[in-house]
């Protein structure tokens, strides 16, 4: 199963904001950390839209999606405009979806928890049909955590501001569940297939990863796996290793 995850807004946009925080900040944290839990189920594969603060257009988020075949897309925001509670929307135009957007409602209101305002058409949004829903070809959600702008030491605050792990971990749980994903007891790196993964490279990396490939300092798997710093230390002395041959 392939899932795009995809951090709303970036960039010189940053989203809504209040009570000293950003929904960009929020929306890109979570995610990563949403694709780390995921990490957890077989033959699931991950892709971000961005994985770092910079700005995409609407298009380029749904091509991305199109362009892989992705078999999920799941859109991270935050809400704002007064109120409190989560909620997920789906494109109008694709009712089957309204399922889903209901079962991971639920599952974040119960295990947050907070007020749950359930699933949304995105016809009733305030801006009109979502572009990212409509235009995707896969089943595609728009999860609203909470407001950012309620007031300050309200749970909606508190759950943004420190619980963004545990919003991680209820979304890929509830992906699990309504896809009846099972987690893995295998070791990962035995799924690796560099073949297979050049196609969730985003095209602005192609280039640059067969380079890396091709000069040993990586394997060629795993492109949107996190790195840690042990092995940013070993690509640094790979590559200075081979500058001095």
């Amino acid at each position: 199963m392939l899932i795009v995850l995809d951090p709303g807004h970036g960039g010189n946009d940053p989203g809504a904001v209040g009570n000293g925080l950003r929904e960009s900040d929020i929306t890109l944290e979570t995610s990563l950390l949403l694709q780390n839990e995921l990490k957890k189920y077989e033959n699931v594969k991950t892709i971000l839209t961005r994985e770092s603060n910079i700005s995409l257009a609407l298009a380029q988020r749904t091509d991305t999606a199109n362009r892989v075949g992705a078999d999920l897309f799941v859109s991270i925001h935050v809400n704002a405009g007064g109120g409190n509670g989560t909620e997920t929307f789906f494109a109008n135009t694709k009712q089957n979806d309204r399922i889903l957007a209901q079962h991971i409602t639920d599952d974040i209101a119960t295990g947050m928890p907070l007020r749950n305002r359930g699933a949304r058409p995105d016809t009733i949004s305030a801006v009109g049909s979502l572009a990212v829903l409509r235009n995707t070809k896969m089943p595609a959600v728009l999860v609203e955590l909470a407001f950012i702008d309620a007031p300050l030491g309200h749970n909606d605050v508190n759950t943004l501001r420190l619980l963004r792990k545990r919003f991680a971990e209820i979304i890929a749980n509830s992906i699990a569940s309504f896809y009846k994903l099972k987690e893995s007891g295998e070791d990962m790196e035995s799924n690796c297939n560099p073949e297979r993964d050049k196609d969730l490279l985003a095209p602005w990396a192609k280039e640059p990863w067969e380079w890396a490939t091709a000069n040993a300092l990586t394997d060629g798997t795993r492109p949107n796996d996190f790195i840690t710093r042990q092995e940013v230390v070993t690509l640094l002395y790979r590559y200075e290793m081979k500058r001095r041959v």
